[in-house]
């Protein structure tokens, strides 16, 4: 039962902190739309005159997916670890029948 409410309360953490960074970067490109600012690069590629206006579009959707790839590794090392631990508790299961 421990095991079950720890995977519960990872996955919980998981899912507020994906939604946390979902909303973070809702909430930047509402603002920059708000700003005048178009950072919508497959849109109107033609639009960015200035060079440092397309670096900083370049970094923030590059924040944006590393921080969505931390959270799918953070789920994969989750689900591995419960895998992994699932496999274990099997065999030792097994292990004792035989004895």
């Amino acid at each position: 039962m421990s095991l079950q409410r720890r995977v519960e309360g990872l996955l919980q953490e998981f899912l507020d902190r994906a939604q946390s960074n979902s909303q973070k970067a809702n909430d930047g490109v509402l603002e920059s739309k708000a700003a005048g600012e178009n950072v919508n690069l497959d849109e109107n590629p033609d639009s960015f005159l200035d060079g440092s206006v397309m670096e900083k579009v370049l970094q923030r959707r590059s924040l944006r997916l590393r921080n969505m790839q931390r959270s799918w590794q953070v789920l994969f090392n989750l689900i591995w670890s419960i895998s992994v631990q699932k496999w274990a508790h099997i065999v030792n299961i097994l292990d004792t029948e035989e004895t």
